[in-house]
């Protein structure tokens, strides 16, 4: 995956510091230049900070992104509270570690004086409309559980919803959906959230119904490459935790495995298995998605360590949101895996190649398992 950049080295320079779930570290500094830290000259428009803003805030690097969020704040209408070379480690409150992303904080501020959680800043933004915007999920969802508004901000009228899109963080987008928030709020521009968001898997998903036309369509789709044709409710404590599509039944003395994906390659896998990249299938290759390891790139000794399939026995590790897309049905949100048997002898187990994985107790240690399938039939 993606790799961590420097992190300030004086303790002293630092205001206050976080480690993040997924255990990369997250230091504030007490001194930041807004505008090198956008790229931009100091005669920079706002027009150009809210595009600079938007072409960088999608970093998978959590350290960044706190920057440029408070970079974001510093030039906006509250920028009186973000001095660049003033910096209230001491003193930062409920906002300022929503712009930085520190959930832990955040939730203690909160306890100690619950009115914040829809207040408004100078600019007129509500804490889930900051964390939402900068695509926080983490801090999203300890603020969604607390009862957060995904309404409206008084300035414009822009809810959380509308950031999220904006800015092209679509599984916060997922998340506030599952939440409440409407796909048809219309702000000062008349926009919806599909109007206003920026890449077009986020316009399609919020341009959806929501309904649960999504997975039937995938059941439609399928439907020839189905045991039975039908799909099964998985169940968990009288709650409906799964909706699993059966192809055919594993081999005896066979491992299961769990492989990530998105929707829509779902059929093509029922009907072709799944391919490593690299390989065509229906006239197209496939490819490492982005951020993840290129063709021909060397990985724990291994050359070209992209071309082969990798599953995992771990169903949280391959249910991670950079191999699982989150999709949303009948106001839930869900992630698309696919079920595999796993011929023994046939991979390898390696280390976790997610930068932030967060495991829990009792996943594999080795939970990346890699078949190669150059000379399989």
């Amino acid at each position: 995956m993606h790799r961590p950049t420097a992190q300030p080295r004086n303790p002293t320079s630092v205001a206050y510091s976080y480690r993040a779930k997924g255990g990369s570290i997250v230091a504030i500094p007490k001194v930041i230049d807004p505008h090198s830290t956008l790229g931009l000259p100091p005669s920079a428009s706002n027009q150009e900070v809210k595009q600079a803003f938007r072409g960088r805030i999608t970093t998978p690097d959590r350290q960044q992104r706190a920057l440029i969020s408070y970079a974001r704040h510093m030039l906006s209408e509250a920028k009186a509270r973000y001095e660049p070379q003033r910096h209230h480690g001491a003193t930062a409150t409920a906002f300022d570690f929503a712009i930085s992303g520190y959930t832990e904080a955040l939730v203690r501020a909160l306890d100690r004086d619950s009115a914040m959680l829809n207040e408004q800043d100078d600019s007129g933004r509500t804490l889930l409309y900051i964390a939402a915007r900068s695509g926080y999920y983490d801090t999203c969802e300890a603020l969604l559980k607390r009862g957060a508004s995904t309404g409206g901000c008084s300035c414009d009228f822009s809810t959380p919803l509308h950031a999220a899109a904006f800015f092209g963080h679509s599984l916060v987008c997922s998340l506030l959906v599952e939440y409440g928030a409407s796909s048809e709020a219309r702000n000062v521009y008349d926009n919806t959230p599909a109007d206003e968001a920026s890449d077009p898997e986020v316009k399609a998903k919020l341009s959806e119904t929501f309904s649960s036309d999504v997975i039937s369509a995938v059941l439609c789709d399928c439907a020839g490459n189905i045991m039975g044709g039908e799909m099964e409710d998985v169940v968990y404590q009288c709650d409906t935790v799964a909706k699993r599509l059966s192809l055919r039944p594993k081999p005896e003395g066979w491992s299961s495995a769990w492989h990530g994906t998105k929707v829509g390659a779902i059929p093509s896998i029922l009907e072709h298995g799944l391919q490593p990249a690299g390989a065509s299938v229906g006239g197209r290759q496939i490819k490492p998605p982005p951020g993840h390891y290129k063709l021909g790139e060397t990985h724990f000794g291994v050359k070209n360590w992209a071309g082969a399939v990798f599953v995992s026995p771990s169903f949280l590790y391959a249910g991670h949101p950079c191999y699982s897309e989150r999709i949303l049905s009948d106001s839930k949100q869900w992630c698309c895996l696919v079920m595999v048997a796993v011929k023994p002898k046939t991979f390898t187990s390696h280390d976790s190649t997610i930068l932030n994985a967060d495991p829990i107790a009792g996943e594999p240690a080795t939970p990346e398992w890699r078949g190669d399938v150059q000379g399989d039939d």
